[in-house]
């Protein structure tokens, strides 16, 4: 699939001027001998690349475009320009929030540890073992000052201050001037050359004006960890600015039509009566949205945070706008598009691939669910085994014929026998309201959802409060980027292992 899409991008780079090719430098050479009549390669791979605090499903689908036009041309009598509608756009993003919807700050509760601590045990949590503490500037002694200056000191447990004394800590203070830095006056006199440098002197300035202003212009990994976020209170988790959200078209403002479930957003669409110009962008959106509600997104709002998006919907996202973009003459590389899938939802699935095809594409699909494979034209099986002792091709040819084939060893053909003949029974649907109220946890089993609805998982976190249970959430999302990091590393397994050579004679001798 790599060696394909890769081969793919490159052909497209040789087209483009010298400049535009140096970007193919970066393209892994493949080991191959040659590559013949490679079409333009499109590959739509899982991934979470996609999401971003800047989009939602719909950005991702498209059909938030849509309605921006409507919007701009419909919801008043002056036609507006759409941006207005967009909150990734200084004229539309909500200017209190950026257009993220929500207002985030530094949440005490995530800063203060241990209450029972002092200051100089650590009750703030970013208090280092030297006694610097991050994001103030100073250390404790010199926080001591300041302390002693409001009548108080850093050895009084932080529940025993009171709020006054807590907004100093916290919020600075301009009695008395204290020196920054993490290193004292003591291990300064040591230093020599360019570190020799004065002590910078100053107003204490308190941890939250600091750390909101961090928040505010990096929201870098490391702040984030004090952050909490809250509905806007301007834009109401709109995104765009308050004044804009006062346009309706057909009754609704842009929060609330973006705020439908799909599968009512569909519904609400073809009960309207449109003129032709709305008719045409309305008509736009039914078939993907249709698509969307077939393959069990229907779920999803076009508010939807980009992160409450699993990857295989991400990569079905992409995949419905390939087919609404009415390209010919690709090829389409896919990564199992079927994962997450019920056989239903997989059946419409197929029936969008083939309107792929239809149109004049290629499709090569790496799929390891059977009903996929047989639905398949022409079948490339890799093999004998997984790993290092496979990698070989052990069949390539039509369906027909694999099927068929009876002189190869081939797990996935002894799968395809095995089920052939048997009857599947077609599964009871229910609609989501009924399930999300009749779904019940249970202690000491093991309870399965088939789709991560938020009324499944407003329901999950109510049990958690009433039975006073730990909710502990493990996601599909990457352990880390670094090149030095590993399983073993990240597991704790790779400690063990220096323990136990530290321990050998080779080692002590």
């Amino acid at each position: 699939m790599g060696v394909i899409a890769n081969e793919g991008y490159r052909y497209y780079l040789e087209s483009l001027p010298a400049y535009t090719q140096q970007n193919g430098e970066m393209i892994p050479t493949a080991e191959v001998d040659d590559i013949q009549e490679l079409p333009p390669v499109i590959k739509v791979e899982q991934s979470k690349r996609f999401q971003s605090i800047h989009a939602t499903f719909g950005t991702l689908s498209g059909l938030a475009a849509l309605f921006r036009i409507l919007f701009a041309r419909y919801s008043d009598q002056e036609i507006m320009s759409k941006s207005l509608f967009s909150f990734n756009h200084p004229k539309g993003a909500c200017e209190v929030c950026r257009g993220i919807g929500k207002a985030e700050y530094i949440d005490i509760n995530k800063l203060v540890g241990d209450t029972n601590k002092t200051l100089r045990e650590g009750a703030i949590t970013t208090t280092l073992p030297n006694g610097y503490i991050v994001y103030s500037q100073v250390t404790v002694e010199e926080l001591n000052k300041v302390c002693k200056a409001h009548g108080f000191h850093v050895d009084m447990p932080w529940k025993t201050l009171s709020a006054q004394q807590k907004e100093v800590v916290l919020n600075g203070s301009d009695r008395l001037k204290v020196f920054y830095g993490k290193h004292g006056l003591e291990s300064r006199l040591r230093w020599q050359g360019i570190k020799a440098k004065p002590r910078e002197e100053g107003y204490y300035k308190g941890m939250l004006p600091i750390m909101q202003d961090i928040l505010r212009r990096d929201r870098n990994p490391n702040i984030l960890k004090f952050a909490s976020s809250k509905v806007c209170p301007s834009c109401k988790g709109g995104r765009i600015k308050a004044e804009h959200l006062n346009y309706e078209w057909k009754g609704s403002n842009f929060q609330a039509w973006t705020a439908r479930p799909l599968c009512d957003l569909y519904d609400a669409l073809n009960q309207l009566d449109l003129n032709a110009g709305e008719k045409l962008l309305v008509n736009k959106m039914r078939i993907p949205l249709l698509d969307f509600i077939r393959l069990g997104m229907g779920h999803y709002q076009l508010s939807t945070p980009s992160m409450a998006i699993s990857s295989g919907d991400g990569q079905r996202i992409k995949l419905i706008n390939q087919v609404t973009s009415n390209l010919q003459g690709i090829l389409y590389v896919f990564d199992e598009p079927s994962i997450g899938l019920s056989s239903n939802y997989q059946r419409h699935l197929l029936h969008i691939l083939d309107r792929v095809i239809k149109r004049g594409n290629t499709v090569i699909v790496v799929e390891h669910d059977l009903e996929f494979i047989q639905a398949a034209d022409w079948i490339v099986e890799l093999g004998p085994e997984a790993g290092i002792h496979g990698g070989e091709v052990v069949f390539n040819g039509a369906i027909q014929d694999f099927l068929k084939a009876k002189d190869f060893k081939s797990p996935t053909l002894s799968a395809l026998k095995t089920v052939k003949g048997q009857k599947i029974s077609k599964p009871q649907i229910q609609t989501q309201s009924g399930l999300a109220s009749h779904f019940q946890l249970q202690a000491n089993q093991l309870v399965v959802m088939s789709r991560k609805t938020p009324q499944f998982l407003a329901r999950m976190r109510r049990y958690c409060e009433m039975k006073h249970l730990n909710l502990i959430t493990v996601t599909d999302q990457p352990i880390g980027k670094t090149p030095r990091s590993n399983p073993a590393t990240y597991t704790g397994l790779a400690d063990k292992i220096r323990d136990v050579l530290a321990k050998t004679p080779k080692r002590k001798s």
